[in-house]
């Protein structure tokens, strides 16, 4: 059983709906295909981090560091990632 969910992580497709990853690191994860609708984002680092195809509808980027993290295909709005720090305050 170990097997499949650690294949079903390195694909991508994760549902953390409405999860409080605030301040979490997630450098380089692989969050492709993931539902994080609603899910709170505050302060987390995602630097680099795979979110193609990822659900972001309302989920709190307030303070998330985004440098070089995949966006292509993302439902994620302009409004969401104005609240992102930019890439002059990522450490």
């Amino acid at each position: 059983m170990s097997s499949l969910i650690s294949l079903r992580y390195r694909r991508g497709g994760a549902n953390l709906r409405g999860a409080d990853l605030s301040a979490a690191n997630l450098t380089l994860a692989d969050l492709s295909n993931a539902d994080l609708s609603n899910a709170v984002l505050i302060d987390t680092n995602l630097i680099e981090a795979d979110l193609s195809e990822a659900n972001l509808t309302d989920a709190d980027l307030t303070g998330a560091f985004l440098g070089q993290a995949n966006f292509r295909g993302t439902l994620v709005t302009q409004e969401q990632l104005n609240k992102a720090k930019s890439p002059d305050d990522i450490p």
